[in-house]
């Protein structure tokens, strides 16, 4: 799977890369921002290895991380390193 890097500086988005054909993946504060040109589920994983999986559906989708640090959150056979604080 592909990785990406996106940036957050105190809370805010700082960088968002286009993952696949709209598909976007980024934090902002303590969520995590799924935008999805369809319906899908994304997988969640820390580092620890713990990881759970969510429906989103077409469009903006809100997620609470639950956990700080470093994520990477899976949707579309492509993957996002994305640091929530």
């Amino acid at each position: 799977l592909d990785s990406f890097n996106i940036g957050v500086n105190n809370g805010q988005a700082t960088s968002v890369n286009d993952i696949n054909e709209g598909l976007r993946i980024y934090a902002d504060g303590h969520d995590i921002i799924v935008e999805s040109p369809v319906s899908q589920r994304v997988t969640i994983s820390d580092i620890s290895g713990r990881s759970r999986s969510v429906q989103v559906n077409a469009g903006r989708n809100v997620i609470p991380a639950n956990t700080t640090g470093t994520l990477v959150v899976t949707a579309g056979g492509k993957a996002a390193k994305i640091m929530v604080k």
